[in-house]
């Protein structure tokens, strides 16, 4: 029996799903396991990936090898060790096609969030400074600082990076030029003391890649109901720390050195507001390095919501 059966009466529709490059063995009895190889691919890169069926139903896929590569470094010796991690993944299916997944309970509103909606509220224009401010500590010493400015004018987003002792890391702007829909990088170019795509070339990766509204921080999106009023410290704790690491990704601009940091595992994650109900601070932290129990304390302000400008002494030529 062929497993086109399984698949569909169209074998190419088997291939689609399993996200070419790969070639499926259709001779295979759905009583046995399929195997999946990558097309293209030397000897010692090839991976299988295996089905089980029984009775025409899917119980099980694997995944073997699986290879992920990684790296530290000794900060003793400066040396930096590679390796390898070989690793067999097995998903197994049950109820298919019958299963009830139950909706979560969802938070009630309370009299508490209304100051903190509110202020989220502010943030609908998506146009605001936002200054971001990150001390990465192993067993209490401090290994670095940076500050990184960011002003969202509601069409570019100009973003300024320094470390603790104010060195400037570099100037960089996802300008949407007039008429066009995606961002084009540009940084600053001493000689025509413009900001130009000449000077930007290192960043071509985010050449026409980003619309203004992927790099904005959805924070009028945010529902207040996910966080708990703390009465005695006057600040707004996330409810659950796993929506501690989700929810950061909707207050920070999700480009590095943020975005790579919050790969790791976000937690503490509290807002405080001002007497007025605007944002006074967000801050939270990330276990950036856990082979060496790194830690990066960040704090997020806002300045100017609604009325942020690129800098005067900005200059772009239209196109």
């Amino acid at each position: 029996m062929s497993v086109a059966k399984f698949f569909g009466d169209n074998i190419e529709s088997a291939k689609l799903k399993l996200n070419n490059p790969f070639v499926v063995d259709a001779n295979q009895s759905p009583y046995t396991n399929i195997h999946i190889i990558g097309d293209g691919l030397d000897e010692n890169s090839k991976k299988a990936i295996e089905f089980k069926i029984e009775d025409y139903e899917l119980k099980s896929l694997t995944v073997t090898p699986s290879t992920a590569y990684d790296s530290q470094t000794d900060y003793e010796t400066w040396e930096t060790l590679f390796y390898a991690i070989d690793q067999t993944i097995v998903l197994d299916v049950e109820n298919a096609g019958t299963n009830e997944v139950k909706k979560p309970d969802v938070r009630a509103t309370k009299d508490e969030h209304k100051a903190l909606q509110e202020a989220l509220n502010k943030f609908s224009s998506k146009n605001f400074t936002a200054k971001l401010n990150i001390e990465t500590s192993r067993d209490g010493e401090v290994l670095s600082e940076n500050d990184i400015t960011y002003y969202y004018d509601s069409k570019s987003l100009y973003f300024t990076t320094s470390t603790k002792d104010q060195a400037v890391q570099g100037d960089i702007i996802l300008y949407q030029y007039e008429g066009e829909e995606y961002l084009t990088p540009l940084a600053y170019d001493i000689d025509s003391d413009e900001f130009t795509s000449e000077a930007a070339k290192g960043l071509s990766s985010y050449n026409n890649v980003f619309k203004y509204d992927d790099i904005t921080p959805k924070i009028s999106e945010v529902g207040a109901e996910i966080f708990d009023y703390d009465k005695n410290r006057k600040n707004y704790r996330v409810c659950d720390e796993l929506v501690g690491t989700i929810g950061a990704f909707a207050f920070v601009p999700l480009l590095n050195p943020i975005a790579k940091a919050l790969n790791g595992s976000c937690y503490s994650f509290v807002v405080k507001l001002t007497a007025d109900n605007n944002i006074d601070y967000i801050s939270f932290k990330v276990l950036s390095n856990s082979s060496y129990n790194d830690i990066s304390d960040c704090e997020l302000r806002f300045e100017n919501v609604g009325t942020t400008e690129l800098p005067g002494y900005i200059f772009i030529e239209e196109k």
